[in-house]
């Protein structure tokens, strides 16, 4: 089978491929050489995740003790996160996307991050994988939810 997807999660021939998959006893992958001219010989496994901060919004000057701080959460919540990599082992965990807030005057009640996942060993992704659905707020009242978007 030959397929000309590009890195954008093979939306045209993924079913294909999943199905020929199943008979498969090799998997040729066509990629250039590595920039040294080197002949590649695996690529890493990829997920991709959606890290949500639920808190609760309050005035910042007038009741500023009755916000829960989504962003305050999200950022201990990434310092974490990025200890899950180790790129000695070729672990890549890296947070790309970040948002939130509605106003500077408003204590933010929603943050929202995603998060790029890559490893070579199924075992390591599965690993990454379990400690980030398995993330606990670290400020009570908070709500984190963790969606996997996609792992292949």
């Amino acid at each position: 089978m030959f397929t000309s997807d590009e890195e954008t999660g093979s939306a045209h021939s993924e079913p294909y491929i999943r199905e020929a998959a199943q008979q498969a006893e090799l998997v040729l992958v066509m990629e250039p050489p590595t920039s040294e001219g080197a002949l590649k010989t695996g690529r890493k496994g990829v997920a991709t995740y959606t890290v949500e901060v639920m808190g609760r919004a309050s005035h910042a000057g007038n009741h500023p003790e009755e916000g829960l701080n989504a962003i305050l959460e999200m950022s201990q919540q990434i310092v974490n996160i990025s200890k899950l990599q180790d790129l000695r082992n070729g672990i890549s965990v890296a947070v790309n996307t970040i948002c939130g807030g509605s106003a500077t005057n408003v204590i933010a009640a929603h943050a929202a991050a995603t998060i790029d996942v890559r490893t070579f060993t199924l075992y390591d992704m599965h690993r990454v994988d379990e400690a980030l659905m398995n993330l606990m707020p670290k400020m009570p009242g908070i709500q984190v939810n963790v969606t996997l978007n996609h792992m292949r």
